[in-house]
């Protein structure tokens, strides 16, 4: 039988592998922008102190704000509705449900959580960008470090991968 560190571990062996599947296709480095990491403080808006957030990272953070409580809700198929087609195909139902129980179990219900804070950016190919978001979430049993991968491609938003970090280095 497999443990949730096991499954936590193949789970983010996937969303590596995922996220490595993407990068080739930023060849150029001047197409690259990497935003410089921010404290995730509580109330924090996602934004450098003294600049505005463009639109699109604007619906970046929005898009985030609300799909981390479905993710958080560690029901599998309104997870699956959020995972973009690359994570969607990898990733078996199976795989999703053990994963969900062991931070269901770990961690129960969420609480709350500081604003996401994007800490980093990547221009993919014409149409898509990786952004990845961190902050921190309070749950009825534990407190996590929460990272989520999100992929907009000319608007429409989809989670590619989400690292959930508790006390014992669980991650998903």
């Amino acid at each position: 039988m497999r443990t949730g560190r096991d499954i936590a571990l193949t789970l983010l062996l996937i969303c590596v592998l995922l996220v490595l599947y993407f990068l080739p296709s930023a060849t150029n480095n001047d197409q690259v922008t990497t935003d410089s990491a921010q404290r995730v403080t509580p109330g924090y808006s996602g934004e450098a102190p003294g600049h505005s957030l463009s639109q699109s990272s604007r619906a970046q953070l929005q898009y985030v704000r609300e799909v981390f409580p479905i993710i958080s809700s560690w029901d599998v198929s309104l997870i699956q509705r959020q995972l973009v087609e690359p994570t969607r195909s990898s990733l078996s139902h199976g795989q999703l449900t053990e994963v969900t129980a062991v931070l269901a179990r770990t961690l129960g219900q969420l609480k709350s959580y500081t604003d996401p804070v994007r800490s980093h950016i990547e221009t993919l190919d014409d149409s898509a960008t990786l952004a990845v978001f961190s902050f921190m979430a309070k749950f009825e049993k534990d407190s996590a470090d929460v990272t989520l991968r999100v992929i907009d491609r000319d608007g429409e938003m989809g989670l590619l991968a989400f690292t959930v970090s508790v006390s014992e280095a669980t991650t998903v």
